[in-house]
């Protein structure tokens, strides 16, 4: 409440990123981060909802908005840009399934740039060619830096992004989160049965050699 552990729950790094690099507004964000950006940001970024909903629901933002957050197909994504000319995303990571769908759906136009434990910055393809080499060098995407992350939410979050990647990568998330989630966490043997499934189909494609998206 005092800001202590703020890292544990809002974009605090993420956000720091896009404001040292002087990505380029505007963004694109979901509520739940909505607040916390307005905070940290303003006046150099505006956001594009927060969790107050009212204010945009008067002009139909928040229609639009969750056309896209429910259904992120190319099509969405394309008609909220015709409307919101945004070219960076900040999206919280519970909204997983959204992030990946843009990537997946519109590979040509979206890239992951980063991710923390909270959530993940994507840009447009109009961005890349002009960010810094030292930026790009900077950028961690290690699993490993998530050794000493204990929460059972972030982790599954994070191993959906990571098993994207690879098997490899999605593996080491679900032994850090077999180590470190409580045993008394009442659903992380369900969890842990889960993520071993998803880790088998991962590697059943790679021998394969079925596509499957990296983060660039």
């Amino acid at each position: 409440f005092f800001g202590m552990n703020l890292q544990e729950t809002v974009p605090v790094q993420e956000v720091e990123l896009i404001k040292k690099w002087k990505l380029p507004p505007p963004l694109f964000n979901d509520y739940v981060s909505g607040g916390y950006m307005m905070w940290a940001m303003y006046p150099d970024y505006k956001v594009f909802v927060d969790s107050r909903g009212k204010p945009y629901d008067l002009t139909n933002v928040l229609g639009a908005y969750s056309e896209l957050m429910d259904n992120p197909t190319r099509e969405n994504l394309l008609k909220l840009q015709a409307r919101y000319p945004f070219r960076v995303a900040l999206i919280n990571l519970i909204f997983a399934d959204t992030i990946l769908g843009i990537l997946n759906n519109a590979p040509d136009e979206w890239r992951l740039l980063y991710f923390d434990r909270n959530a993940a910055v994507l840009v447009h393809r109009s961005v890349w060619p002009s960010l810094s080499g030292d930026l790009l060098r900077s950028i961690d995407m290690d699993p490993r830096r998530f050794r000493d992350v204990a929460s059972p939410e972030t982790l599954s979050n994070l191993f959906l992004l990571y098993i994207d990647w690879s098997s490899r990568h999605g593996a080491v998330i679900r032994d850090i989160y077999a180590q470190n989630v409580s045993r008394f966490y009442r659903h992380k043997k369900e969890q842990l049965a889960v993520m071993d499934e998803i880790i088998g189909e991962r590697m059943a494609m790679e021998r394969q050699n079925m596509p499957f998206r990296r983060p660039n």
